[in-house]
Order: structure tokens, then C-alpha cells, then sequence
């Protein structure tokens, strides 16, 4: 698998969506992170697979979530 770390908006980003989902039902934020985790072990394991969006820009959608990650040199995501 490839290695990844989160860029620090992307981390902000991820922090205020579960607390966003938090504040729609508790709980739903530790189904979001859960569902985030499963979606990074995929995209390490195959990045090619996601539709690109725009130039190295790939999207994936996971448990009614969305990510976008950001692949130019295949170790970062976004």
C-alpha cells in the first residue's frame, strides 16, 4: 500500500465534517470517521481505481460521504 498523510485543511476539513454530523445525530460522526478510515485503506491500495475530476484529482464517494484526494505523485491525499 502506499503511504499517505493528510494535508492540514484536508484534516480541519474532516475534523468539522464529524462534528457536523455529530451535531445532525450522535453517533453519525463515528460512522463517518469509520467510513473515512475505510475509504483511505481502499484508495492505498488502489489509487488508479477512482474517477479523476480534474487533472490529478480524484474523487470518491463512500457511505453517503465524499472524499476528494489529490494523487499527482501518488503519495498524498487530500
Amino acid at each position: 500500500m502506499i503511504s499517505y498523510q493528510f494535508h492540514p485543511e484536508a484534516l480541519e476539513e474532516a475534523d468539522n465534517a464529524a462534528a457536523f454530523y455529530h451535531m445532525q445525530q450522535p453517533g453519525l460522526e463515528k460512522r463517518f470517521l469509520e467510513a473515512l478510515e475505510d475509504v483511505i485503506t481502499r484508495i492505498r491500495r488502489n489509487p488508479l481505481l477512482y474517477r479523476k475530476v480534474d487533472d490529478e484529482i480524484k474523487k470518491v464517494s463512500f457511505n453517503s460521504f465524499s472524499v476528494w484526494c489529490d494523487l499527482p505523485s501518488q503519495r498524498r491525499l487530500h
